[in-house]
């Protein structure tokens, strides 16, 4: 009997089981491989999210402060606006008695006095 055919059928079926093993090794070593990047990225994932959120938050807190000062900064304008007036009113106020004291004292030079309050001299800072 001729143990050759036998041999080589040995070795071929050694050589399937080899090659059988070899691919459901790959495919196991694929499917973990698979599964450690799948779990990176999940991780990276959930940071970013987190990172993410964390942004948001920051974001609507500016937000909120901005809409904070632009609300102030509004108001403080229109006090600005009513203070311009006020002192535009001050001035015109200021301008009639500095011309009824030149009248009262045109006045009283005229009927031969000395006023008891002086102008000062335009440009003059001097108090009498």
């Amino acid at each position: 009997m001729d143990w050759s055919f036998f041999t080589a059928m040995a070795a071929l079926l050694t050589s399937l089981t080899a090659l059988y093993l070899g691919i459901a090794n790959r495919r196991k070593t694929n499917a973990e491989t698979t599964q450690i990047v799948t779990n990176a990225l999940d991780q990276i994932i959930t940071r970013l999210r987190s990172e993410m959120d964390e942004l948001v938050r920051e974001a609507k807190k500016r937000d909120e402060r901005i809409d904070f000062l632009e609300a102030q900064a509004s108001e403080q304008q229109g006090r600005i606006e009513s203070l311009r007036g006020r002192v535009k009113e001050l001035e015109r106020e200021n301008l009639e008695l500095r011309a009824g004291v030149q009248l009262l004292t045109l006045q009283v030079t005229t009927l031969g006095a000395t006023p008891l309050y002086p102008p000062r001299k335009p440009g003059s800072d001097e108090m009498p």
